[in-house]
């Protein structure tokens, strides 16, 4: 057995899918490409790039309050990460527009330039120069 092809989709929950789908549209030119009503949720698909996420509100059945903050803590996924074409260029783009929390590594293990960010509702994204 072998996975085909590259992950299916990388999936969020958010209080106001909206926002993270504007903030993927700004910095990465994402399209909204569905939108969905699953188990009393609204679920925004994004294309980013060649892959897709998907931003959804909680469902009443997953429990979460405010006091839950914008990520669970602990376990789970980290991060993920993008290959951009313009590094330099984005991160530029990204502080003139507000993104503050940036941590560049200059010789990441790849041996690219590389980059952390912290994107809409504090998610962690890895930016890694093509």
């Amino acid at each position: 057995m072998a996975i085909v092809g590259a992950f299916h989709h990388v999936h969020m929950i958010s209080r106001d899918p909206d926002r993270v789908a504007d903030w993927f549209e700004r910095f990465f030119g994402s399209e909204i490409v569905a939108e969905q009503f699953p188990a009393g949720a609204r679920n925004l698909v994004l294309r980013v790039g060649e892959g897709t996420l998907s931003v959804r509100t909680p469902r009443p059945s997953d429990g979460l309050t405010e006091a839950d903050g914008p990520r669970p803590k602990g376990y789970g996924i980290h991060h993920f990460c993008f290959v951009v074409d313009d590094l330099q260029g984005l991160l530029a783009d990204m502080r003139a527009n507000g993104v503050t929390n940036i941590q560049e590594m200059p010789v990441h293990v790849s041996g690219k330039f590389a980059a952390f960010i912290e994107g809409p509702e504090e998610m962690p994204i890895e930016l890694i120069q093509a």
